[in-house]
């Protein structure tokens, strides 16, 4: 494989970054609470992230398609690893919120260009379901470790250590990309044009409903991440349980990676997408019909199954609709996953401030929504096999 160095050093900071995800994602809420937040503030500032890297990550996608990603990659990195660091210091309100904002900035820069350098890469091969998929499973595998060590080190250390752990391992994983990258550089693109403009991808109606499945699939997976923790920890479950309880959702999801990966590259995996995406908000829902943990094990390995085709069948068919503008198109999905990790939290967690099994219905309204869109794509699917066009998004 060309460039195989450069991709393997993505592979890592791709996986050392989720694992990051899986320790800080699930119990964030639980350090907010720590400090004195209820619940409804809680997801109130984990919003704030959310919506910043939301509105930026369109800005950003434009920017990477334009300038050198490797030097926007390096300078995010720094910010990167001091953000973690200042929330080790953190004890007030007012400074939580101001650190969320530059969680929001640093956040989808990064993002943005590591995802645009490694999915140019992976056009090169030809196979680029498999090699978006390989990277996928290995995030996602990664991600598996991140609550059982997040609830480790939070059953043994102050929960405040987390963020010294986190600033350790995304210097080191930042510091593999940049290496690489000065053996191995990739090509900067530098395209004429506004920065500041809306990627013509949003005229596609196709488009346009695979986005909004994915915002609402993503609705679902950040409300499971800020209602569970707290509501099993309500009912005195251990934070080392309910890490391995995300745990088994995560292999659920990373198992099934590479499998998707394959799919899309052959044409066939947007039927999964839509039924997995209709089912998610359900199981998650299923969760408060009983606190057996054996039925929990099990309910949330159904979670991953549901939830692992979204995210990668919509990146792979979404960057193909939009060509050479890759940057533009993992912005847009950057945006759409950031905006639903906003409003996914703040939802969920206004409504569980009524009652805490109330916030667990945000996901089956959500999924009822995606019906809709679901049947549009899939009438789009049918014809185009009909046509023998493949799955190229039309219009583009």
């Amino acid at each position: 494989m060309k460039n195989k160095a450069t991709v393997n050093s993505f592979m890592a900071y791709g996986a050392i970054a989720m694992l990051v995800v899986g320790i800080i994602g699930p119990t964030f809420p639980l350090f907010l609470k720590s400090v004195g937040f209820p619940v409804a503030k809680i997801g109130l500032l984990v919003s704030v992230a959310g919506f910043t890297s939301a509105i930026l990550s369109l800005f950003f996608g434009t920017l990477s398609d334009r300038f050198d990603r490797r030097w926007l990659f390096g300078f995010s990195s720094i910010f990167m690893v001091t953000i973690p660091m200042l929330y080790y210091r953190v004890h007030q309100g007012i400074s939580v919120v101001g650190l969320r904002v530059a969680d929001g900035i640093a956040g989808p820069l990064s993002a943005v260009a590591a995802d645009s350098m490694l999915i140019d890469l992976a056009k090169e091969t030809g196979n680029k379901g498999s090699v978006m998929g390989t990277y996928r499973t290995v995030k996602s595998s990664m991600f598996v470790f991140g609550p059982m060590i997040g609830g480790l080190i939070i059953t043994l250390l102050p929960i405040r250590q987390l963020f010294l752990v986190e600033a350790a391992l995304l210097a080191g994983a930042s510091l593999l990309v940049i290496l690489a990258l000065r053996k191995a550089p990739v090509a900067p693109p530098r395209k004429e044009g506004p920065i500041f403009t809306m990627p013509t991808l949003l005229r596609d109606k196709i488009v346009l409903c695979l986005l909004g499945i994915l915002l609402l699939d993503f609705l679902n997976f950040q409300s499971l991440l800020l209602l569970f923790p707290v509501y099993a920890a309500d009912m005195g479950v251990s934070y080392g349980f309910i890490g391995t309880l995300i745990t088994v959702q995560s292999i659920a999801y990373a198992l099934l990676q590479y499998p998707i990966g394959k799919l899309t590259d052959a044409g066939k995996v947007l039927p999964l997408l839509t039924v997995g995406a209709i089912l998610h908000g359900p199981l998650i829902w299923a969760l408060t019909l009983s606190s057996n943990y054996t039925y929990w094990i099990v309910v949330m390995a159904l979670i991953g199954v549901a939830s692992a085709p979204a995210y990668l069948a919509v990146m792979l068919t979404v960057s193909d609709a939009a060509g050479e503008n890759t940057g533009a198109a993992m912005g847009l999905i950057g945006s759409i996953v950031y905006f639903a990790s906003a409003l996914g939290p703040l939802l969920s967690g206004l409504l569980s401030s009524v009652n805490m099994k109330a916030g667990f219905l945000l996901p089956v309204i959500s999924s009822a929504l995606i019906i809709r869109l679901a049947i549009t794509v899939l009438k789009w699917h049918r014809q185009t096999k009909l046509d023998g066009a493949g799955t190229a998004v039309s219009g583009m």
